[in-house]
């Protein structure tokens, strides 16, 4: 378990990050490290964010040069095409964060299609055209690109993927559920052989249900989030609340 501060909190807030995590071992330390930190009483306000870090070492291709990173392309693709359902179920502070910025306001499918090497795609990531750049912009711990909500410098610099878009919080059913998505969403990436950019969906819950249909999510999760949709949706005034529930 570590603690440290962290620049984007106030004076006296603390970055709390766990070892990693597995099965029901991992989420009994979750709930666990929530307890106690309710139970001392600490808070969290709009500043704070609940950033996750999944394992990505199933998720690049062999060689940098001679394989496709087709999961690596779906992944974008997935998250370009429902990040307004992602955002649908955050409080307002997350949805237009400059530390989680939408990736489908910074790329757009037709460009990740045409990648057809991992080195292709990380230049795609950083907009840059030498290998040289691509070296130094990855060598960068804070390099621009990382305040994605979906963090891919993560994954080219240190082999781990990062979602960002979460407001802080210490409530274990949140973060658990949060990881649920997530983790569906990338297990996804990597069964299907090919994403393409999906047909357009104009109505946000026939496009959550196709999601969550897609990730064969539990039957709790999907509650979990369809409740969480109506009321960041009926209710302009939830941010407050969504505070005090940690």
């Amino acid at each position: 378990m570590g603690i440290s501060g962290d620049g984007s909190l106030s004076s006296k807030g603390v970055e709390l990050q766990t070892p990693k995590l597995r099965g029901q071992n991992g989420e009994n330390l979750v709930r666990k490290i929530t307890r106690l930190l309710n139970d001392r009483d600490f808070r969290v306000d709009r500043s704070c964010g609940l950033h996750v870090h999944i394992d990505g070492v199933d998720l690049s291709p062999r060689t940098r040069t001679k394989h496709n990173p087709q999961t690596i392309k779906n992944l974008l693709m997935l998250y370009i095409t429902y990040e307004d359902v992602i955002q649908s179920i955050l409080p307002r502070s997350r949805r237009n964060n400059r530390y989680a910025q939408h990736v489908r306001n910074n790329f757009h499918c037709a460009e990740i299609e045409q990648c057809n090497s991992l080195e292709s795609i990380e230049k795609l990531w950083y907009r840059v055209a030498k290998r040289k750049d691509l070296k130094y912009q990855k060598d960068q711990h804070y390099n621009s690109t990382r305040y994605n909500g979906l963090n891919l410098h993560s994954l080219f610099s240190d082999g781990h993927l990062e979602i960002r878009y979460h407001s802080g919080t210490i409530n274990a059913e949140k973060i658990l559920h949060w990881c649920q998505l997530h983790l569906a969403m990338v297990d996804y990436a990597k069964r299907s052989g090919y994403i393409q950019s999906q047909p357009e969906m104009t109505a946000l819950g026939e496009k959550t249900e196709h999601l969550f249909n897609i990730l064969s999510l539990p039957d709790a999760t999907r509650e979990y989030y369809r409740n969480r949709q109506n009321t960041f949706s009926s209710n302009l005034n939830t941010e407050e609340s969504e505070n005090r529930n940690h």
